[in-house]
């Protein structure tokens, strides 16, 4: 309540109006700081900043990112609890990254307000394709030379040490959940299922549909493993079928499958989908550095069980569903020319490559360093 005052010295009588609520201010309503996973220090490039929550606007700048607004402006009070907010964050050289968080009870809202700190976040750079030629050092080419990862560093501190093993490996389709340091990756053959069971796609799909429309449904049911696109490594996506419905009396009918997670590439209409069958999973390898969704480079304890160049794999764990997907070492040995790609890889500092060709004496080892922003890394392979 207030009372009104006699100003001496106007001559007016003042009644001061109460302060407005902590919540009517502008103000952050969340906020994480960020910075670049491999050199620990701000991102050299800002990031842009966008959220689709109405009322707020996003902003980042040196190490600091969140969402401003007027709380009160934003959520009435009653409205406030669960609330949900959205933060995307996206530069140059850097994978995006959404942030999704729910306000809590707020006690005493709006005459008191608690912003939400979601802590710290290393931003996690694109993937790089390292291309090269083996030579020797008069100019020979040598083909078939193997090239393979001996040792890596995770971030520029780590330089100052011996190299570590290179447990890492590379998904050919980006990761479609969060994965925390108690996922797991196994190797799980998959193997088609008869020619008869093949289906086409009978109108596209886009990134971030969870449905697609089948030209039958023969051989699947809930649970199935589905492959579209297998014959293109570039874009095959292998997804489990969560529901069914049919568009007729029968599984030769059309129908529209639900998939446990949204696909990340596009599909055409009369694109292959085909049902595969797995065999035995493999033994666990358990995450040592937890992955976010578009990930293509996981980061295991152990290698147990990825012998082969290149395996289909299944990951899980951190409270999603399984995933699958076509896994590859990160070897690779020199075509015919001499020319040899290895697969991309990021969330690493450096590499340690070693060079063999049964024609040198010596080894070539190399040290290679991953840039910020460069997706494809031409490196000459010279023996000594």
């Amino acid at each position: 309540m207030t009372l009104p005052v006699l100003d001496t010295v106007s001559g007016w009588r003042l009644a001061a109006e109460p302060a407005p609520p902590a919540a009517s201010w502008l103000q952050a309503m969340l906020w994480l700081s960020i910075s670049d996973e491999v050199t620990g220090q701000p991102p050299r490039v800002t990031p842009m900043a966008s959220t689709p929550t109405p009322g707020l606007q996003a902003r980042a700048s040196g190490d600091l990112a969140g969402l401003v607004g007027q709380p009160l402006h934003a959520f009435l009070p009653g409205f406030i609890t669960g609330a949900p907010l959205q933060l995307t964050l996206s530069g140059a050289g850097f994978l995006p990254v959404t942030f999704n968080a729910t306000m809590g009870a707020e006690a005493g809202y709006p005459d008191t307000f608690t912003p939400i700190d979601l802590g710290t976040f290393a931003l996690h750079r694109e993937p790089v394709t390292i291309s090269g030629r083996t030579v020797s050092r008069t100019g020979v080419v040598r083909a078939g030379a193997a090239v393979s990862v001996v040792g890596i560093w995770l971030t520029l501190a780590d330089l100052v040490n011996p190299a570590t093993a290179p447990n890492l490996i590379t998904l050919a389709s980006p990761l479609y959940a969060d994965r925390g340091t108690a996922a797991t990756f196994a190797a799980q053959p998959l193997t088609p299922a008869p020619p008869s069971q093949t289906k086409q796609l009978l109108q596209p799909a886009n990134i971030g549909d969870t449905t697609v429309r089948l030209s039958n449904q023969v051989g699947l049911t809930i649970g199935s493993i589905i492959a579209i696109d297998p014959e293109d490594a570039a874009r095959a996506e292998y997804l489990e079928v969560t529901a069914i419905a049919a568009l007729g009396a029968g599984p030769t009918f059309p129908s529209v499958i639900t998939l446990a997670f949204a696909l990340t590439r596009q599909h055409a209409a009369g694109a292959t989908v085909q049902p595969m069958l797995p065999g035995a999973t493999g033994a666990a390898n358990v995450l040592s550095i937890a992955a976010k969704v578009g990930d293509t480079t996981l980061l295991p304890s152990t290698m147990i069980g990825m012998s082969a160049a290149s395996m289909p794999i299944v990951i899980t764990g951190s409270g999603s569903a399984a995933e699958y997907h076509v896994a590859s070492l990160m070897n690779s040995d020199s075509d015919a020319n001499g020319y040899m790609t290895l697969p991309p890889v990021h969330r690493v500092a450096q590499l340690e490559l070693n060079v063999h060709h049964a024609a040198e004496p010596v080894d070539l080892v190399c040290n290679v360093m991953l840039p910020l922003g460069v997706g494809n890394l031409t490196v000459d392979f010279v023996f000594p």
